[in-house]
């Protein structure tokens, strides 16, 4: 039986030279070309038919549409070294000047481009230039091997997948057939059910709902016709009628013990505990005699023998030129109800009936400080600087929408910090699809490095318009973080 004999193409078989140039930003590799015999490498500003392009803004470009990097010329490969760049060569691993090279022949200053230098890419010479924010390399290497491939197929293989496929798409489509035709009435009516069920308990919800609002308008309305106005003046000490100023308020004598009784807290002593139970009234329920007054009677008494409306201190008892008296920004009744029931001033809204009718403890509340809602960390998100063809503003809409994410790396840091904020400014790549490419922490004063490192990993998810003309865009955004208060 005779042998058959095997197409070399197909197995292991060395390729030719080619020079393998690489596109860096920072530590990260954005792209790698194989630049073969009769074809160039260059920086462009808008991309074009030729996949041997690499498209770069204006800040690298400046005036020109492209810069060539290399060039095939008179069977060399040549590497063009731009003047004003940083340039890194190494000729087997060890690092050498444009000097040497220029004096030992292999690098030459060009005559075809202004202010750059050719370098003639020999296979153990490795040259890395970087350009603002780039790096570029290129280095001599030989073509892959072809990897080896099978001209016949399997047809058993073949045979037996597609039956199997088809088996089971047969059986998936009768199942299918046979479940609906016996159960799809039951189904529309399960959906209907559920449908009622939900709107029923939004209907029950709703009601619930006004009812509680048209409490909670009733309570307001009860509290506010309970904190009206007072209807005396608007305070009793001073006499606007007299020039003097060094007299104080006294009230006259009339000859009963001095205390000072409230009609309200009578009423309520009078409705509450073992008096309500009993049925009591008369003395024991707040009278003359009874519990809330027990030095006598119910009326104001004073010390003095003369009633005077004067300043609440001064040198002698007598009518003084005073401030006002109890008002909105004084001491008395006040404006805005007596505050009848409390123990203290007025609307000052001690314990006890503030001015808006409500119990208790600080302005318009009841026996409790007014409710003080909580404060999350801030995220700012200031202008970005931005590199390449892609508006800011469409930038920063992205990046307002994702937000969330920086806010939640913030309260991941204040766990362990909860003093911490500062300012982080993260600079990442978007590429010709809108997807980020690479992230990294430009600046940070963050006292947590978790948090930058956080924010750097959630820009990398985040979809962004695509640039115009396919190209990258390089961007710098800082945020501000703000602790909660």
């Amino acid at each position: 039986m005779p042998t058959q004999k095997n197409d070399l193409n197909q197995f292991d078989q060395l390729g030719t030279q080619t020079v393998e140039v690489n596109v860096l930003w920072g530590d990260s590799l954005l792209h790698v070309f194989h630049i073969n015999k009769d074809q160039d490498f260059v920086l462009s500003r808008t991309k074009t038919k030729n996949d041997n392009q690499f498209v770069v803004g204006s800040n690298i470009l400046g005036n020109l549409n492209q810069i060539p990097v290399v060039i095939h010329q008179k069977e060399q490969v040549r590497f063009i070294v731009i003047k004003d760049s940083k340039l890194e060569v190494e000729i087997d691993n060890v690092k050498t000047s444009l000097k040497d090279l220029i004096r030992s022949g292999r690098a030459i200053e060009s005559t075809d481009f202004t202010d750059t230098y050719e370098i003639f890419l020999e296979p153990s010479i490795l040259c890395r230039m970087n350009i603002g924010s780039l790096a570029i390399t290129a280095k001599q290497v030989t073509q892959a091997k072809k990897i080896p491939y099978a001209k016949k197929l399997d047809k058993t293989m073949l045979v037996t997948s597609i039956g199997s496929a088809l088996a089971g798409l047969a059986i998936i489509t009768t199942t299918h057939l046979l479940v609906g035709a016996t159960n799809s009435n039951i189904l529309v009516q399960v959906n209907e059910d559920d449908r009622l069920n939900d709107l029923r308990a939004f209907i029950q919800r709703q009601r619930e709902h006004q009812i509680k609002q048209q409490q909670q308008t009733n309570h307001n309305e009860q509290a506010a016709a309970a904190s009206q106005s007072h209807s005396g003046p608007d305070g009793q000490m001073g006499n606007r009628q007299t020039q003097a100023r060094n007299g104080r308020h006294a009230i006259r004598n009339n000859g009963e013990p001095p205390h000072l009784s409230r009609q309200a807290a009578r009423d309520m002593v009078a409705s509450r505990g073992i008096f309500v139970a009993l049925g009591t009234t008369g003395p024991l329920a707040g009278g003359s005699s009874g519990i809330v007054s027990p030095f006598g009677g119910l009326t104001e008494s004073g010390l003095e023998n003369q009633n005077a409306n004067g300043n609440m201190n001064g040198d002698n008892i007598n009518d003084a030129f005073g401030f006002g008296g109890l008002g909105n920004s004084g001491t008395g009744w006040g404006a805005n109800g007596n505050g009848e029931g409390v123990i203290g001033v007025g609307n000052l809204n001690t314990n006890g009936i503030g001015g808006n009718g409500t119990h208790g403890y600080g302005i318009n509340h009841g026996s409790r400080l007014s409710n003080r809602g909580t404060r999350g960390p801030i995220v700012r998100a200031s202008a970005p600087s931005v590199i390449g063809l892609l508006s800011p503003e469409s930038i920063r809409r992205v990046v307002i929408r994702n937000l969330p994410q920086v806010i939640h790396c913030h309260e991941q840091g204040l766990v362990q910090n909860p003093t911490l904020e500062g300012r982080v400014v993260v600079r990442f790549i978007i590429g010709s699809e809108g997807t980020v490419m690479g992230s990294n922490i430009a600046e940070s004063n963050i006292a947590v490095p978790s948090v930058g490192q956080c924010i750097s990993n959630a820009v990398r998810r985040w979809q962004f318009p695509t640039p115009e003309g396919g190209g990258i865009v390089t961007v710098n955004y800082p945020f501000n973080l703000q602790r909660p208060e």
